[in-house]
C-alpha cells in the first residue's frame, strides 16, 4: 500500500490486494464472534437479513479482488446507530441502522465503507481495549466498594448490569477513525460500489442520513448520562452510611467523569455529515461523472429486511434496552412491563430477549429462572457468556454462596472461547474463590494482572480484598486505574 492516497486517481487504483495486511486466522475471526454476542445484549438471530447482508458484502469483496480479507457481516442488539468495524474484519450493524436505511444501494454503501476501513488497516483496537481496561477495573472497585454494605450482592448485580450497557453504548462501540481515515474511507467505497455496479447515489443517501443517526445516539448518551458516573450511580446509596465509602465515592466521580466525557470526545474528531458529503460528491465529479447509475434496488431491501418480523425484532431489541437499563437502576417492575410488551414467537428465542429476561429474574431472587434462560439459550446460534455467567451465580447461590469446582473449571474453558471478555474476570475471579479449585484462582488472577497490565483492582474479589487494609489499597487502586 502506498504511504497515502490522493485524490488525483481512484484510490482503488492505487492498492494491490496482495499488500493488504488483514487478519487470516479463521478461529481469531471467529473468537471476534463469539466475544461480540456477549458484548451488552449481543446479536440478532435474523438468518434472512444476515444472508442478504453477506451476499452484498461478498458481491464488493468479488468486484474489488479483495476476495481474501475475512470477515463477515452481523446484526447488533442495539438500540445505537453507528456500525463498528473489527480489526478482524467483521461488521456489525445495529439493527436500527438497518430499518432506517431504504434500499440494497444505500445497505451496500454502508457495507462498502466499513470494507474500506478493513482493506485500509484502520483500527480503533488499541482505544478500545484501553477502554475495556479502564472501565473493568472501575467496575470492580466500586463493587467492592459494597462489601460491608447490607445487600451487597444486589449492588453488585446492579453495578454489573450498568457496566454490561456502559460497554456496549454509542460512545464506546462508534469507531473513533481520524478525519483523514474516514474520507478515504468514504472515497474507496465509492470505488467498490461502481466496481460492484451499484449507483453511487445510495452512497450519497446514506451520508443523508447521518445528521439524523447522529441526533438519535446523542439522545441515547444523554439518557445514559447520568449525574455522577454511571458506575457509581448505581450504588451510591448504599455505601453512604459508611463515612469512607462515602469520601471515596466522591473521589470516584469527577475521575469517571472525565473517563466517560473523554470517551465521548473522540467523536468529535470526525467530519461533519456535511462535509463528508461534500468530499464524496467531488470525489464522484472527479472520477465518476460519467458512470451509469443503476436504478436503486428498494424493492428487495423492503422484502427482507422490513418485513414484519424485522420491525419486530428492532422494536424489541430497543425495548430489551430498556429493560436491561432498568433493572440497573432498581426498577424491576418498570422491566417486566417493557418486556412483557416484547412476548413474540419471533422474540422468545433471542438471546437479547432472554438475557433481559434472566436479569429481571436474577434482581428478584428468583435462580430458577436465571437457569432456565441459561438452558434456553445455551443452544442458540448467537448465545452470550454473561447468561452461562449468570448461570453459574445463580447455582453458586442456592448452594449457599459456593461454587462448583467442576462447572467452574468448564466455564473457565469456555471463557477462552469467548476471547477472554474484559469485565467477565472479576465474575470468574469472584466465583473461583468460593472454590478450593487452586489452580483457577492463581491462574485466573495471573492472566488478569498480564491483561491489566498491573491494575489490580479488576483483578482481586472481595473476599481477597477483605483480607488486606482496604483504605490503603483502594487509594492506591483509585491513582492506578485513573492515572495522572
Amino acid at each position: 500500500m502506498p504511504a497515502a492516497l490522493n485524490s488525483e486517481s481512484p484510490y482503488l487504483q492505487q492498492l494491490s490486494p496482495e499488500k493488504i495486511n488483514v487478519a487470516s486466522d479463521a478461529e481469531d475471526v471467529q473468537e471476534d464472534v463469539r466475544k461480540m454476542q456477549s458484548m451488552g445484549l449481543g446479536l440478532v438471530y435474523y438468518p434472512e437479513l444476515e444472508q442478504l447482508l453477506n451476499d452484498e458484502l461478498q458481491r464488493i469483496k468479488s468486484a474489488s479482488d479483495f476476495t481474501d480479507v475475512p470477515g463477515r457481516v452481523y446484526i447488533l442488539a442495539s438500540p445505537t446507530m453507528n456500525a463498528l468495524t473489527t480489526d478482524q474484519g467483521n461488521i456489525y450493524i445495529p439493527i436500527g441502522m438497518l430499518m432506517d436505511i431504504q434500499s440494497v444501494d444505500e445497505i451496500d454503501a454502508l457495507l462498502a465503507h466499513e470494507f474500506a476501513h478493513t482493506v485500509l488497516s484502520h483500527t480503533d483496537i488499541d482505544i478500545l481495549k484501553e477502554i475495556q481496561k479502564k472501565g473493568t477495573a472501575a467496575y470492580a472497585l466500586v463493587n467492592r466498594l459494597g462489601v460491608d454494605a447490607g445487600n451487597a450482592e444486589s449492588v453488585a448485580r446492579r453495578i454489573r448490569n450498568s457496566f454490561a450497557l456502559y460497554m456496549a453504548t454509542e460512545k464506546v462501540l462508534s469507531p473513533t477513525w481520524s478525519r483523514t481515515q474516514e474520507t478515504d474511507a468514504d472515497k474507496l467505497a465509492v470505488d467498490f460500489l461502481i466496481r460492484a455496479g451499484r449507483n453511487v447515489n445510495g452512497m450519497t443517501a446514506l451520508l443523508g442520513r447521518l445528521d439524523q443517526w447522529d441526533k438519535i445516539n446523542a439522545s441515547l448518551r444523554e439518557d445514559d448520562k447520568p449525574k455522577q458516573s454511571m458506575l457509581v450511580a448505581v450504588a451510591s446509596s448504599q455505601f453512604a452510611q459508611n463515612e469512607w465509602q462515602a469520601l471515596f465515592i466522591q473521589a470516584l466521580e469527577p475521575l469517571g467523569q472525565k473517563i466517560e466525557d473523554g470517551i465521548a470526545q473522540a467523536s468529535h474528531t470526525h467530519l461533519s455529515p456535511e462535509e463528508r458529503l461534500s468530499d464524496v460528491n467531488d470525489y464522484i465529479r472527479a472520477h465518476y461523472r460519467k458512470a451509469a447509475r443503476p436504478a436503486m434496488d428498494s424493492k428487495t431491501w423492503r422484502r427482507v429486511a422490513h418485513n414484519q418480523k424485522g420491525k419486530r425484532l428492532a422494536k424489541s431489541v430497543v425495548q430489551s434496552h430498556v429493560a436491561f437499563r432498568s433493572v440497573s437502576q432498581g426498577k424491576t417492575n418498570v422491566a417486566r412491563a417493557v418486556l412483557a410488551k416484547s412476548r413474540h414467537r419471533d422474540v422468545n428465542g433471542q438471546t437479547f430477549y432472554q438475557l433481559a429476561l434472566a436479569s429481571v429474574a436474577e434482581d428478584r431472587g428468583r435462580s430458577q429462572e436465571v437457569l432456565a434462560m441459561a438452558e434456553a439459550s445455551a443452544t442458540n446460534v448467537y448465545d452470550s457468556y454473561r447468561l452461562h455467567v449468570m448461570a453459574q451465580q445463580a447455582k453458586a447461590r442456592q448452594a449457599g454462596g459456593k461454587a462448583d469446582s467442576d462447572e467452574l473449571a468448564a466455564l473457565y474453558k469456555q471463557f477462552d472461547a469467548y476471547g477472554r471478555p474484559a469485565e467477565f474476570y472479576y465474575d470468574l475471579i469472584q466465583l473461583a474463590d468460593t472454590t478450593d479449585n487452586l489452580g483457577i484462582q492463581v491462574e485466573l488472577g495471573l492472566r488478569c494482572q498480564a491483561a491489566y497490565f498491573g491494575d489490580a483492582n479488576a483483578c482481586s474479589s472481595g473476599k481477597k480484598q477483605a483480607e488486606v487494609k482496604q483504605e490503603a489499597g483502594l487509594v492506591g487502586g483509585l491513582l492506578g486505574i485513573f492515572g495522572n
